[in-house]
């Protein structure tokens, strides 16, 4: 890749079977913040910036994926696919159902080893 589109990692997702006692742990043990929490989901903001990510166990449990800000998420999409990676979703905006709403530009590939990896943007 010429040009760089990664700015580091921005969250780590991971399946749980109960998020409100992920929640309780991370933010009393390891210093992180609730940052957003919906329907099905939370978002947890460390003192260093860095985000983790709950969902509930589905066919996954455990990590996930692992999300890396982008400068330019279809630009870095359609790189990654040319590197070898292949796609699980193309790139979409939505917004993270929260109050108040997180608009995101997102992508998920997977890399050459299988590990799934998601593009992520705050708009």
């Amino acid at each position: 890749m010429s040009q760089t589109y990664f700015q580091g990692v921005h969250h780590i997702c991971m399946k749980v079977d109960d998020i409100q006692q992920s929640i309780d742990f991370y933010t009393s043990k390891l210093g992180y913040a609730l940052r957003l929490k919906w329907d099905g989901g939370a978002m947890l903001k460390s003192p260093d910036g860095t985000h983790l990510e709950f969902f509930p166990v589905d066919e996954e449990k455990g990590y996930a994926h692992v999300a890396y800000v982008c400068t330019d998420v279809d630009a870095a999409y359609a790189d990654l696919l040319k590197s070898g990676c292949t796609s699980v979703s193309a790139p979409e905006s939505l917004t993270i159902p929260s109050e108040p709403g997180l608009p995101v530009r997102i992508a998920f590939v997977r890399d050459p080893a299988g590990n799934k990896i998601e593009l992520f943007k705050e708009m």
